[in-house]
């Protein structure tokens, strides 16, 4: 790869950063695996709409096609975009070692970058001695990413065209320092901290009578930004540099200084309950603590209750040790985000007090180790699946998981733009991924679901394919066999019958398919109580796939009365029923009428025997159109039988549940049954051809079989005549 990043070494001239010739990324991004990064869509547009900018390698040319410095929104998009990808290391060096401080405030950099650089090198807080890594800077008060990025680009330029170490000559218009005599310190009684103190002592009256502040605390609570204002001390206040006002300490070694007072003032015992209870990741317990130091376990609780209580009391108006972390917890947070991968959290802890890790900065490694704990109980992170959540993410994720509940459709599917809409902001956009897996949500071919269902891959095949479709459509794209995506989708309120062999959701089909019974009756409804058989016969094949047969069929059914060409609904009082002696097929010895069927193997996978003749059903009590359950009496020990009459149908009644007992009957496919009515409304299953080994069963049970398999050519003789004397009188009836 082209080393692009360097400035224009034959000219030397250094520009700030986002001009030219100066790179607008460090090179650190580019030589990791973040150089194929996407752009988002403002930085594609760099150069020109004509670019073609796709990914930060792109950048590295962009002073090829573009000779204008960016603009402030550019600027922001690409500090943005930088910090989204992560800073380097905090051992990466920045500067290298033995530049001169004085040539190094030269440099063409931001007023916040080179004010943070001339405090940090005349309080000796930066030496350029050794090299300047990323941990350093960033520990310097007010230096943030930006600046960070200001300071990497400007010094590789100058160290590509040997500005750095060439000697500084005079130039108009660059902030320079004295390369001799070292910078005047700070004044205590200086004119701006009179100023300053002038100015809010006066901005503090003013609240006093404007809104009745008592205390310091009710003032900040106030408008002291519009009292600012209104008094036009505005202007002048934004003159005074805060850090010409306080000490010239970061947060990290206010906090080091507190804890090593703090440290300092315990004993031994206190040291120990200090380091494994309080400021413990793994606290050990007050009863282990009791063996350890041999005191009872509430003088423990005592010392440990003391010890929170002394890190949190702030002395006077200084903050205690837990005050100063708070704070830098909450510069932390700013730093990382809402949700930061589990090591960031762990690198910024373990970098946050490195520069001062000695004695003389800051109070040696064991004061450093008790800081970096009271950091992370500071920090408010909770930590799961490899990343780290503060509290406002905690409430997020909340909100998300109950807002996906609210808008799951019937089989848990969640529409992701109005999920999206209950994030506080955009900038959440970017942890998005992250905030799905903790609601723990899953997708489904990149459809957001609650939960990974048979019925949710179904319903997410169908609104994929878009239209109504087949059962072997939506199996294909599903991964569900043909049969199971009907039967999920008879259960899914919000999908419907288009026809006979397509499926569609509801607000997709104008007329639902529900059978052509169902639909029979919708037309006669319409029709005011009849509607014509052609209408049916030219309709319903038209609109759902059905065969002419099939509808003239179930126009006949008893369900319906056909008259004169037009179909009604039948009465069911209408019905006629043959005599139940027409019906049967034989008695028992005992006189009780029974039906044969042949078995068949489904049966025994639940499924009912179809057929049952109405007169049967009649006979068990079953009224047209109804069902009942019908109690075993032999077999013993099975669940009763049901019975089921529907008018529609075209096979008649059905008979269920012969599961059960047809096992315990021994009874195996191809087999032929008899169901014999008992008087007191229960049914019995025996086998034909069975033969029993007792004599009483032979004449209890088998009686039937010799009257069926087994009878004399005699018997036969007689039973043909009573069939036909039967059939001339039924014949005389009609």
């Amino acid at each position: 790869m082209t080393d692009v990043s360097a400035p224009n070494a034959s000219t030397g001239v250094l520009a700030p950063w986002g001009s030219p010739p100066t790179p607008v990324i460090p090179r650190w991004y580019f030589q990791t695996r973040l150089a194929q990064a996407s752009l988002p869509p403002l930085l594609r547009q760099f150069a020109s709409p004509q670019a073609g900018f796709r990914d930060l390698l792109d950048l590295a040319g962009i002073w090829e096609r573009r000779s204008e410095p960016l603009t402030k929104t550019e600027h922001r998009a690409l500090a943005g975009f930088a910090h989204r990808l992560g800073q380097p290391p905090y051992n990466h060096a920045v500067i290298p070692a033995g530049v001169d401080g004085a040539r190094l405030l030269e440099l063409p950099l931001r007023v916040r970058t080179l004010n943070c650089l001339r405090r940090a090198l005349h309080a000796g807080r930066l030496s350029t001695g050794d090299p300047v890594q990323v941990g350093h800077l960033m520990a310097l008060t007010n230096f943030g990413f930006v600046s960070l990025l200001d300071v990497m680009c400007l010094v590789e330029s100058a160290n590509d065209c040997g500005f750095l170490t060439s000697p500084p000559a005079p130039a108009v218009g660059i902030i320079s320092a004295p390369r001799t005599a070292p910078l005047p310190p700070l004044d205590p009684k200086d004119p701006v901290r009179k100023a300053a103190s002038d100015g809010l002592a006066a901005v503090l009256a003013a609240t006093r009578e404007v809104n009745g502040s008592r205390t310091l605390t009710e003032a900040l609570n106030g408008d002291l930004g519009e009292l600012v204002s209104v008094m036009g001390l505005a202007e002048s206040f934004a003159e005074i540099d805060i850090d010409d006002l306080t000490e010239e300490r970061s947060l990290a070694q206010e906090m080091l200084a507190k804890l090593a007072e703090f440290w300092e003032s315990l004993n031994e015992v206190e040291r120990t309950v200090l380091v494994q209870r309080v400021l413990a990741t793994q606290p050990s317990t007050f009863e282990q603590l009791s063996r350890q130091l041999s005191l009872s376990r509430e003088r423990i609780r005592q010392i440990a209750k003391k010890l929170r209580v002394g890190l949190h009391e702030p002395e006077t108006s200084t903050p205690g040790p837990a005050g100063w972390a708070a704070a830098l917890a909450m510069k932390s947070r700013r730093q990382l985000g809402p949700i930061a991968p589990v090591g960031a959290l762990d690198e910024l802890i373990a970098t946050a007090f490195s520069p001062f890790e000695s004695a003389e900065n800051g109070g040696g490694a064991e004061v450093v180790e008790l800081a970096r704990s009271l950091l992370r109980t500071k920090s408010g992170y909770s930590c799961a699946g490899g990343f780290c959540f503060d509290r406002t993410a905690v409430v997020v994720i909340d909100a998300l998981k109950s807002a996906s509940l609210s808008l799951a459709d019937d089989v848990g599917l969640v529409e992701e733009r109005a999920l999206k809409e209950h994030l506080p902001d955009e900038s959440w956009h970017q942890h998005w991924d992250t905030l799905v897996d903790q609601c723990q949500m899953t997708r489904i071919n990149g459809c957001l679901a609650l939960r990974d269902s048979q019925k949710a891959r179904a319903k997410e095949a169908l609104l994929c394919i878009g239209r109504p479709a087949t059962k072997e459509e939506v199996a294909e794209l599903s991964g569900l066999a043909p049969g199971r995506v009907s039967s999920q989708f008879s259960t899914i309120s919000s999908v419907v019958r288009a026809d006979k062999k397509r499926w569609g959701l509801a607000e997709w089909v104008e007329d639902e398919y529900e059978g052509i019974p169902a639909e029979i009756i919708q037309r006669i409804n319409e029709d005011g109580g009849a509607t014509r058989l052609e209408r049916l016969l030219e309709e319903l094949p038209r609109l759902f796939g059905v065969a002419e047969g099939s509808v003239l069929a179930y126009a006949n059914s008893p369900r319906f009365r056909i008259s004169e060409g037009h179909v009604s609904l039948a009465d069911p009082s209408s019905i006629r029923l043959r005599d139940l002696e027409d019906v049967i097929h034989g008695r028992t010895v005992e006189g009780l009428p029974y039906w044969s069927f042949k078995v068949e193997s489904r049966y025994f996978r639940g499924y009912s025997l179809a057929g049952l003749p109405a007169e049967i059903a009649k006979a068990l009590g079953c009224e047209p159109d109804g069902r009942l359950r019908v109690p075993v009496g032999s077999p013993q020990g099975c669940d009763p039988v049901s019975v089921n009459w529907p008018l529609s149908s075209l096979t008649g009644a059905n008979l269920g549940y012969l599961s059960v007992p047809l096992t315990k009957l021994g009874a195996q496919s191809g087999d032929r049954v008899l169901l014999a009515l008992g008087a007191s409304g229960a049914v019995s299953l025996r086998l034909v051809g069975e033969q029993p080994q007792a004599e009483e069963q032979a004449r209890s049970v088998t009686a039937p079989v010799d009257a069926v398999s087994h009878a004399t050519a005699s018997d036969r003789s007689d039973r043909a005549a009573d069939l036909l004397e039967r059939m001339i009188q039924r014949r005389r009836r009609l």
